[in-house]
């Protein structure tokens, strides 16, 4: 086989791969398209990235596809690749800062899945860094840069390092509430803030701040995402660690009316196709 034909094949199968990742990205909970992808090899080092013509874009489609899978360890280095790439300037010498900081953020999800989260930390960090300078043209998307705060927040929280975690949920809210770049605000991002927050505060034993702040995650779950879909399981638990908190507060009657609620709300979720 010349040399010319075997280049060809890589550049098939490669196709092929990322054609394959893309489909489950998508579709994540298909078998047997997470058997047809691992058939080929997802490693960052088999592939010769020239002559297989991976682009950037094409590594993080598979990375993306790995990760739903719960391939991490073999994701993590196509986003390492991304943010090598990344951090050079265009042809007009403009870097695209959010950008970048995404894919540093999809590297520090990759650890942070493996249970890495003094790792995780660091490149979460390099994320907010990175979205706080916004794109080429410096428009910051408030609502991704709160995602890599919030994680901040979350390494610290899974090292039960509450009190440090605090100050990086509610800077998380903060950014939540700006929304993105059109100012369309995910009420359910907001939601997991402001969960994660009153998390902070009754690890504290600051009852009535938590009941408060868990009470602000429930309302704003029930607003949903930015197309209006409410996560009715996320609902439901933020009511009942309202009355949770409210029951040890001893405020009773109102504890009860909030465990009311968090039954309707999973009635709605078993209701819901």
């Amino acid at each position: 086989m010349t040399s010319a034909i075997l280049a060809e094949v890589v550049r098939v199968q490669a196709r092929r791969m990322i054609s394959i990742a893309g489909d489950l990205e998508k579709n994540p909970n298909r078998p047997a398209l997470a058997a047809r992808l691992l058939a080929y090899p997802t490693e960052r080092d088999r592939w010769d990235l020239q002559a297989a013509a991976i682009s950037v874009a094409d590594g993080e489609t598979l990375g993306r596809a790995l990760y739903e899978i719960g391939q991490f360890e073999a994701a993590k280095p196509w986003f390492e690749r991304a943010v090598t790439e990344k951090e050079r300037s265009d042809v007009h010498g403009r870097v695209d800062h959010e950008s970048l900081g995404s894919s540093a953020h999809e590297v520090g999800y990759c650890l942070s899945q493996l249970g890495q989260y003094e790792a995780a930390r660091p490149w979460y960090e390099r994320a907010v860094k990175e979205k706080e300078q916004g794109d080429v043209h410096g428009r910051v998307d408030h609502e991704s840069l709160g995602i890599s705060v919030h994680y901040v927040g979350d390494c610290q929280a899974q090292l039960l390092q509450y009190e440090a975690a605090r100050p990086w949920y509610e800077r998380a809210v903060k950014e939540a509430e700006q929304g993105d770049v059109h100012g369309r605000v995910n009420h359910e991002s907001l939601g997991r803030s402001l969960h994660a927050l009153a998390e902070c505060f009754e690890h504290g034993d600051q009852q009535t701040a938590a009941a408060d702040y868990y009470r602000r995650a429930a309302e704003a779950s029930e607003r949903g995402d930015v197309f209006g879909r409410i996560d009715w399981k996320s609902l439901a638990v933020s009511e009942r660690a309202v009355s949770r908190c409210l029951h040890r507060l001893g405020r009773s009657d109102e504890a009860s009316e909030w465990e009311e609620r968090a039954a309707a709300t999973e009635r709605r979720q078993s209701e819901s196709p």
